[in-house]
This record gives C-alpha cells, sequence and structure tokens, in this order.
C-alpha cells in the first residue's frame, strides 16, 4: 500500500486512540429490549485494542449515548477512558490529550462514523473513517478503512498506526509468546 507522504507523517505520530462507539466498535445497530440494549462488538477489535495495551497506548470510547454495554465492553478490554453521553467530543479529547501528558492533537489518532464525529476529526491529527461512514465524514478524514464498523475496522486502523510505526509485528510476537500460542 502506497500511502501519501502527509498520511505516513501522521501515522508516525500518533500515540493516542479515540473512539466513536456506534458505527465503528459496533456495526450502528441498537437492539433495544425490556431489560437492556444489546450491541454486537467484534472480537478482532478487541485483540487490537489488547495490543494497543501491551503497549501502553491510551484508548478513549466517545459516545453521545449512555449505555451499559459500552461500559462492560471498556471494562472487559481495560480502556483507559470510557465518555458516555457526550455532547462535545473535541473538548473531551483535549482533557484525553491533557490527563495523558499534555500531547497535542496532532498525537491523537480519532476514528468516528458520523456527522457528530466531524469536529472531533477535523480536531484529531490522523482522522479515520470505517468504510460504512457518512460521506460528509469520508470527506475529511485522512483514512477509510477497508472494514466496515463493527466488523474489523478499529482493528484495521489499529494494525494501519502500528505497522507504519514499525511496532506491529514484535507486539504481536510478544503477545503470542505470552499467550502461548508462539514457540521460541
Amino acid at each position: 500500500m502506497d500511502l501519501e507522504a502527509n498520511l505516513l507523517e501522521r501515522l508516525r505520530r500518533v500515540r493516542l486512540m479515540a473512539f466513536d462507539v456506534d458505527g465503528v466498535l459496533t456495526d450502528g445497530g441498537l437492539y433495544i429490549g425490556r431489560a437492556d440494549e444489546w450491541k454486537r462488538f467484534n472480537t478482532q477489535d478487541g485483540a487490537g485494542l489488547a495490543i494497543c495495551r501491551r503497549l501502553g497506548i491510551p484508548i478513549a470510547f466517545i459516545s453521545g449515548r449512555e449505555s451499559e454495554s459500552v461500559r462492560r465492553r471498556a471494562e472487559e478490554q481495560r480502556v483507559t477512558e470510557v465518555h458516555l453521553q457526550v455532547t462535545n467530543k473535541v473538548k473531551m479529547l483535549e482533557g484525553f490529550l491533557e490527563r495523558n501528558g499534555g500531547a497535542g492533537p496532532e498525537s491523537l489518532m480519532y476514528m468516528g462514523d458520523d456527522l457528530m464525529d466531524i469536529p472531533a476529526l477535523n480536531f484529531a491529527g490522523l482522522a479515520i473513517g470505517p468504510a460504512n461512514a457518512v460521506t460528509d465524514v469520508r470527506s475529511i478524514c485522512h483514512y477509510i478503512t477497508l472494514s466496515r464498523g463493527g466488523y474489523g475496522a478499529v482493528r484495521e486502523a489499529i494494525e494501519l498506526v502500528l505497522r507504519n510505526q514499525d511496532r506491529w509485528e514484535t507486539a504481536v510476537e510478544e503477545l503470542l509468546t505470552e499467550t502461548g500460542r508462539l514457540s521460541q
């Protein structure tokens, strides 16, 4: 994949990652019943998040909705920060950067899919959208994944960043060695 120099430089600067939830970490569908709201999460995305955790990359989930399912998934993944019912995602991202050493927006990757994500995408140094992102989001993103939200798009974005930082192979090898899936 021949990525333009501007994108390569943006990929190399990423030190923190933030993700919208509905349409990015999930397929965007809501299953609402009497007892709870159900969301479908992708296990490959979870493996990518686990690799980020191993590398010490701060991760934030940011959503405009309240959701116990998102809280539970974030807890399972040991996500650094979870912010729900957020109306101003840029303000939340500014705080995320401040809480993580005062890094600038150029060190932040944000992934979003819908109109409410546009200010956050414009704020971040690297803006990524899943294949199912709406047209207005697609037009401002630095990269659009081949995968749809909820179907591996988060993993694809994480892998893109880490491969271009020459961190992916080592992180995978360490993960597999630790879990006993790779013999030495």
